[in-house]
């Protein structure tokens, strides 16, 4: 999370580490100067060290309530405008290398997925190379492998949508072996991107799996995107009236966006 606000960091803990040197030569100058140099030494380098890691501490809290107030831009307000806008910066300056640059790249991403932009959603991902990390290659991976099947089916491009669904059935695999929660959540993934293909290629699709997943979106924008899938799949199936309740609910939640005016032209029609 601090990755995101690097000079932030670097100056809450230069400050703390100010600190912790004001403390040694002003506030336990009396203390100190009756001691060894070994002592002087010792007791200096721990206030220094207890100043950065504070400085350090303070650091988190405040990229957190920042990183809070730019996420509750996207996933709240339904702004992606606004948060394209203030994050853009604080990505391209983030380290390649680091976990949270990957975690930034989905988050701009279905910004312009909420936009309907879904050329740029896809472009995001140019740079982002999940070998760099070490420890979280898999979770990267992963999350750029949902999110690039998801932008394609919305876009309606059926061949890179089944080669990025083939791609996270392989990290599926891999996961089994080497973190079992991920493999779940992967697994999950690609339930729905199994369904959602299906429709696509103009097969059965169980109704019931998309709408349980309307149900337990934990944002308007790709609630209104699940909506428009029980619509869609609805009207195939000749339900008209009960699609037209989904697409006036997805209306409803995102009318300025993409999903929003996608919903409005289907009732349209």
């Amino acid at each position: 999370m601090v990755a995101y606000f690097r000079r932030q960091t670097l100056i809450c803990m230069v400050f703390g580490a100010f600190l912790g040197g004001f403390s040694a030569f002003f506030l336990l100058n009396d203390y100190l100067s009756a001691q060894g140099s070994v002592m002087r030494v010792t007791v200096i380098g721990m206030l220094l060290l207890l100043g950065v890691v504070l400085g350090r501490f303070v650091a988190l809290r405040l990229a957190e309530r920042k990183l809070a107030a730019l996420t509750a831009l996207l996933y709240s307000q339904c702004n992606p405008d606004a948060f394209i806008e203030k994050f853009s910066k604080i990505l391209s300056s983030t380290p390649k290398d680091n976990i949270a640059f990957f975690d930034g790249c989905v988050k701009m991403s279905f910004a312009y997925e909420a936009k309907g932009d879904f050329e740029n959603a896809a472009m995001v991902f140019a740079g982002a190379d999940p070998s760099v990390l070490k420890m979280h290659s898999l979770h990267a991976s992963t999350m750029i492998a949902n999110q690039l099947m998801r932008v394609y089916l919305l876009s309606g491009d059926v061949v890179n949508a089944e080669s990025w669904l083939n791609r996270l059935k392989e990290l599926e695999e891999d996961a089994n072996t080497r973190a079992k929660m991920l493999a779940s959540q992967i697994h999950a993934c690609v339930e729905l991107g199994s369904k959602w293909l299906a429709f696509l290629n103009g097969e059965d699709t169980d109704i019931d799996y998309i709408k349980e997943e309307a149900e337990l979106a934990k944002n308007n924008i790709y609630r209104a995107e699940m909506e428009n899938l029980c619509g869609d799949i609805l009207t195939k199936q000749g339900k008209a009236e009960e699609a037209k309740e989904h697409y006036e609910s997805a209306q409803s939640l995102v009318p300025e966006l993409w999903a929003g005016k996608q919903a409005a032209l289907r009732l349209e029609n």
